[in-house]
């Protein structure tokens, strides 16, 4: 019985060990300004805990959005329609820009995602090239497809452009 009791006790010693040991660390403090995408942000330092997202940022919920509407991941200003020339960032981190008045958005694909600086949308990073360019190197066919990226095709008699 003793040697049962025994046992219990350093298991239980143990555990209480273990667990001060680890309830010790450290963690991140929440930050809402340093210039990251963490905690539950929806954008870099914006949306979920953090003040709501301005126009053309990403948002899961209208709560996020400065303007009080979430659509697609995307905070819009409700009701709006776009003018000729308006950019946003869209949900798959592509620029979009109004093609047409009202509701007509044209899509550029981003290499490395999309932001917003000074009210206006940008790539992070721009593309190789823009879908349909096409080019000759070294003899062969080159396409850029819907990715932003050249495809090469090789060219029997080689490529005239």
């Amino acid at each position: 019985m003793k040697t049962a009791t025994l046992a219990a006790c350093l298991a239980l010693m143990w555990l209480t060990v273990t667990v001060a040991a680890c309830s010790g660390g450290t963690t991140k403090p929440e930050s809402c300004t340093d210039g990251e995408k963490d905690q539950n942000e929806t954008d870099v330092d914006c949306g979920g805990v953090c003040a709501p997202c301005a126009n053309g940022l990403h948002c899961l919920v209208d709560a996020d959005c400065a303007n009080g509407e979430c659509s697609n991941g995307i905070c819009v200003i409700p009701g709006e329609e776009c003018d000729i020339g308006d950019t946003r960032c869209n949900s798959s981190g592509n620029v979009e820009t109004c093609a047409d008045p009202g509701d007509h958005w044209d899509e550029k694909v981003c290499a490395n995602g999309c932001r917003v600086v000074s009210g206006q949308a940008e790539c992070i990073e721009e593309p190789a090239c823009t879908e349909g360019q096409t080019r000759c190197t070294d003899g062969d066919l080159e396409t850029c497809d819907a990715g932003g990226e050249w495809q090469r095709t090789d060219c029997e008699y080689g490529c005239v452009t």
